[in-house]
Formats: C-alpha cells, structure tokens, sequence
C-alpha cells in the first residue's frame, strides 16, 4: 500500500516492517529467502511468511493495518521453498523443496486443505502460480 517498507537482515536473522507514516517498526524473526517467503493477501490485509525455527519450517499470519500476529502453523514441508496467496484469499500455497515434488494448499488460519505429490524420489517443482480466478 506503499505506506510501509520490509527490509531483511543479512543471513535470514529477521525481517522489519517499517511504516513511512508513523515511523514505527515491527520485527519478524527468522524469515526464509526474502524474495520467496513473503506474500500478501490481493486485500492486501494479510501478509504471510514462511519462518524456519529448529530445522522446521512455518508460515505466519500478519494483519496489515498494525502488523499484529494472528497465527502461525507449521507446514508438512521439508525445506519451504515458496509460499504464494491465492488470489481470492482463502488459501496459501506452499511449495517444498525443489529436491522433493510436492505442494500443499493450507488455509490462512493453517487448516491443511489440499495436498499435491505427484511422484517421490525425483526432482521437485520449479515455479508455481495461481490461475487468475483461484481454481486449481
């Protein structure tokens, strides 16, 4: 909304969100890589990103407006590669590792709704995006 700014710190330690209108910050520990472990709701309401704490990977649930937590679930994942908002907001899907084919759909609150593994033991999925209305 161009009213806040996130910066990451070098070597995934955290991540500031800072706000260009009250000067406030609000730090988010132990983020995953930037450029694929953040991702907003199309509201833009809702920021998600994927954290990693003693070898296991998470998302986290951030509302916008005073960058409060509202949730955080773990994920069936063995290393979080990416995680993208669905564009009518009612899901996340996370991808895992790109050594293992598989993909998982959980909801914003990180109820497990759907989950994509087409073979094991082979090379994983490279990118992944929403069709424009939502539908898998």
């Amino acid at each position: 909304d161009s009213r806040n700014l996130v910066t990451f710190s070098d070597f995934k330690v955290h991540m500031t969100v800072w706000s260009l209108t009250t000067q406030d910050a609000v730090v988010i520990h132990r983020p995953k890589e930037h450029s694929s472990s953040v991702t907003f709701s199309p509201c833009g309401g809702f920021m998600a990103v994927a954290t990693r704490k003693e070898c296991k990977d998470a998302v986290s649930v951030y509302g916008t407006e005073q960058w409060n937590a509202i949730c955080s679930f773990p994920t069936a994942t063995l290393d979080l590669a990416a995680l993208t908002w669905s564009p009518d907001g009612a899901s996340i899907l996370v991808q895992d590792t790109r050594l293992r084919y598989r993909l998982l759909v959980y909801s914003p609150t990180g109820d497990l709704v759907a989950r994509y593994q087409a073979y094991e033991h082979a090379l994983g999925v490279r990118a992944t995006s929403w069709s424009p209305d939502g539908s898998c």
